[in-house]
């Protein structure tokens, strides 16, 4: 049971880390101005290339040291996506310049804390 139980597991976390990147880009691009925009578009669609340095970094510490070390390493990166998602829910990014500019209304659903979008 207990393999069966850490397949689902690694087959769920999959599933959800599916929704991290197009959440990220979202959430990142509303907090910047239409001139950072197109460079911080560009800068996020270029860090999809961790995954292919991340990746080979887990093998190369899963063949020297073992694999339960090698899972720290997609759990550190998972940690800053996490620290990334707890500022945006602690409205770290929310500029009052920014608020009060003609871009506010336009991506306002970006920088309201969720808790207050849905009711909660």
């Amino acid at each position: 049971f207990v393999g069966l139980a850490s397949v689902l597991a690694v087959c769920a976390s999959s599933f959800f880390m599916s929704m991290v990147f197009p959440t990220n880009f979202g959430l990142t691009l509303a907090t910047l101005d239409k001139d950072e925009t197109e460079v911080g578009a560009s800068l996020l669609v270029m860090s999809i290339i961790g995954g292919a340095v991340i990746t080979p970094l887990m093998g190369v510490v899963s063949d020297n040291f073992s694999i339960n070390i090698a899972y720290l390493i997609p759990s550190a990166c998972l940690v800053v996506v996490a620290l990334h998602a707890a500022q945006h829910w602690q409205g770290w990014f929310e500029d009052e310049e920014w608020k009060s500019s003609d871009n506010s209304s336009e991506h306002q659903r970006f920088s309201e804390i969720p808790a207050q979008r849905f009711g909660a």
